[in-house]
């Protein structure tokens, strides 16, 4: 993808992606926000190396490759198996300096993953229903506690 594609993209994504349980920071558009004034004092040969770096994709996770967060997504979709629950598109950005933010949801938004490399306290997370869950922490629940939380947020 061109950088002219990139800043067309990125200028035309909504700031926030409305979810029926909760509204998120669209990846995307948080790299407009969070790059736009670093972007406007920089040189033309600046602005083409600092577009060059931030990375974008939106689409099904199948064609996704999670990197470095490949372990926390393949955990987190196989915790969905019990609920025939698959995480099916993902929002991905990369801006300067390597911040990263994912947004992963199943078709039915009943679940929403969360990678936020920028949120120290608590980068991951999942979403069951309205109810936000540190990712390791739903991870180390029984399944009859995850069927509880279930059957509590998502009906």
């Amino acid at each position: 993808m061109d950088n002219t594609t990139k800043y067309e993209i990125i200028k035309k994504a909504p700031n926030r992606i409305e979810l029926p349980h909760k509204t998120f920071n669209n990846p995307i558009s948080n790299v407009a926000n969070y790059n736009s004034s670093h972007l406007s004092n920089m040189t033309d040969e600046e602005r083409e190396k600092a577009l060059s770096e931030i990375e974008l994709y939106e689409g099904p996770c199948g064609a996704f490759d999670f990197g470095r967060y490949t372990n926390k997504y393949i955990n987190a979709q196989e915790s969905l198996i019990p609920f025939n629950a698959r995480f099916e598109n993902v929002i991905y950005s990369k801006g300067m300096w390597g911040k990263i933010k994912i947004l992963v949801t199943t078709s039915d938004n009943s679940f929403t993953l969360e990678i936020d490399q920028q949120i120290y306290t608590n980068p991951n997370r999942l979403y069951v229903g309205k109810k936000m869950f540190k990712l390791g922490r739903w991870l180390k629940y029984t399944p009859e506690e995850r069927n509880d939380i279930y059957n509590k947020y998502c009906f």
